[in-house]
């Protein structure tokens, strides 16, 4: 009931994992579906809004038929006024309160250090169809640059579900066959994470991805790692990460690009994001060093482990 991220989290602080997922707590479907289903000042649900938009799109179509191939630029505005209309939806009392008392809890037990607030889709990172990428978090430098008051948090609740209407996501729903009343937002709020690879002081925060094979060969045998500097490097900074491959069996450390080739990066500090220009010393750190790339390894045969227990 909270889409596959937020559960896959769940799961590894349940199996000994803990120490190394930041802390947060999650909105549900049901939230997601009250949300969408409660009236307006005007009487009338956000859902029903936005049918009435998407069955516009429709009536431009070819037999009503939308698809990638016939979306125009009228549509894509179309899906940033259904975005716009979540955004300034007003939250239901009791709704706004789940939200505020769970920021609240985060405080009092981690700080006040300010939020990141993300997706969790019902298709997102599922086994059949991932959506990586599709569904923006807050603070993303553009929306949003600060999340940490409750009234800050509950924005950055709203713009993350309102990411069902994005354009990657939508035309993805296109792709598959997927009906809009099928796809359920699952939010996360997360106090921000420590690095694994804390940074000396006056350097930069690390970052990066792992997956448990190797995407470009399909070799279960493998883990990419991937790099780059700053909160988000990998999906955020412009440029390429740097990137490693693990081999599980042989412990053989293969380096397909030892420097991440980015100009640009996000800093994360009390709330606020900000985005830094790369000075020339910065961008000859080295950001996966042997010794990490070992202890992801080791992390990431583990999670692999428990999920093929």
């Amino acid at each position: 009931r909270v889409g596959f991220k937020a559960s896959s989290l769940g799961q590894m602080m349940k199996n000994g994992l803990a120490d190394r997922i930041p802390a947060g707590s999650g909105l549900s479907f049901e939230f997601f579906d009250r949300f969408m289903k409660a009236p307006g000042r005007d009487g009338r649900a956000l859902n029903e809004k936005i049918d009435e938009v998407l069955a516009g799109i429709a009536a431009r179509k070819p037999d009503g038929k939308v698809t990638v191939d016939n979306l125009t630029d009228e549509d894509f505005r179309d899906l940033a006024s259904v975005r716009q209309l979540i955004v300034e939806a007003e939250m239901p009392t009791d709704l706004r309160l789940v939200v505020e008392s769970k920021a609240d809890m985060l405080r009092a037990r981690h700080g006040d250090h300010g939020f990141y607030v993300r997706s969790s889709f019902n298709l997102e990172d599922h086994p059949e169809v991932s959506a990586s990428g599709h569904y923006e978090t807050m603070p993303d430098g553009k929306e949003m640059n600060r999340v940490k008051t409750n009234a800050e948090v509950l924005e950055a609740v709203k713009r993350v579900i309102s990411q069902k209407y994005s354009e990657q996501a939508f035309m993805m729903r296109l792709r598959y066959g997927i009906a809009d009343k099928d796809v359920y937002g699952g939010v996360m709020i997360k106090v921000p994470g420590r690095s694994l690879a804390p940074a000396e002081e006056g350097s930069k925060t690390r970052s990066g991805t792992m997956l448990t094979f190797n995407p470009s060969t399909k070799d279960k045998g493998e883990i990419e790692i991937k790099g780059a500097l700053g909160y988000g490097g990998v999906v955020s900074s412009k440029g390429e990460p740097a990137k490693v491959i693990f081999n599980k069996s042989t412990g053989r450390i293969t380096v397909e690009r030892g420097l991440p080739e980015v100009t640009t990066l996000n800093e994360y500090a009390d709330g606020v994001l900000r985005s830094v220009d790369l000075t020339g010393e910065d961008s000859s750190l080295e950001i996966v060093s042997e010794e990490l790339v070992k202890e992801l390894a080791s992390l990431g045969m583990a999670i692999e482990d428990m999920y093929l227990n």
